[in-house]
């Protein structure tokens, strides 16, 4: 039997040299090739597609906790002291991130500032009035 080199190996060669071996390689390129599809799979393979997705359940159960774990460790990471109900309600929803508390965080900080400006506008305007009124009183009395 002879020996061949890759390079030496072509179509013609084959059918030449192997004639059986071309015959095969034709009938089975002619043969319709099966689609595998997951219905297919669950029809005639019940117990593959069984394990698939008993494995899957598992696989995404880890994965989920994990992903939860990691989501409120990084949601706590970025709590402050006086902001503990927008961190508790970050984690409760289970959508929350990290970046979404710290935003929170910022507009609650913003509108306590806000409120603190106004606060303090108010007592400066009662304090005003006061000082006027204590004026007005020593005023008269001095009259």
């Amino acid at each position: 039997m002879a020996v061949y080199e890759d390079n030496e190996i072509t179509a013609e060669l084959i059918n030449e040299q192997f004639p059986a071996v071309a015959s095969a390689i034709i009938a089975g390129a002619e043969q319709p090739q099966v689609e595998i599809t997951a219905d297919m799979i669950r029809e005639s393979y019940p117990d593959i597609a069984a394990a698939f997705v008993a494995e899957g359940e598992q696989n995404g159960r880890a994965a989920g906790a994990e992903a939860e774990a990691n989501r409120i460790a990084s949601i706590e990471a970025v709590g402050m002291a006086g902001y503990e109900d927008i961190v508790a309600a970050a984690k409760a929803d289970g959508k929350s991130t990290a970046d979404d508390v710290k935003l929170a965080i910022f507009d609650a900080m913003q509108a306590k500032q806000a409120n603190m400006k106004h606060a303090r506008a108010v007592d400066g305007a009662n304090l005003a009035a006061q000082v006027a009124e204590l004026n007005e009183g020593a005023n008269g009395e001095a009259d």
